[in-house]
């Protein structure tokens, strides 16, 4: 190609990029703090003990990140409402909202 960019500047462009949707990932995120989410409970947390995994609408598998809730009589399928109590990184956490 003509004018082909340098490897240094295509991996800074990249870099710059990369920072700038995790930023608005966490934005969105962090805007979820306090809503309540329809979640499908999948499985039990492979890494939090007591935790499940599950999904809303919002979480495409193997792309996006999990919703962790409590094992608080939830069972696995259920559908439940889910209020967001917390987000770190990709991953979103929750309580049963029960009203």
């Amino acid at each position: 190609y003509n004018n082909k960019i340098d490897k240094k500047t295509v991996d800074r462009r990249y870099n710059d990029i990369v920072l700038l949707q995790n930023e608005i990932s966490m934005e969105l995120r962090e805007k979820l703090l306090g809503k309540t989410l329809e979640v499908l409970i999948e499985q039990s947390s492979i890494e939090l003990n007591n935790y499940w995994e599950g999904r809303s609408y919002r979480e495409a598998p193997e792309i996006d990140g999990l919703i962790f809730v409590e094992k608080d009589g939830v069972v696995e399928g259920d559908l439940i409402p889910i209020k967001i109590t917390n987000s770190q990184f990709f991953d979103l956490y929750g309580k049963i909202n029960k009203h």
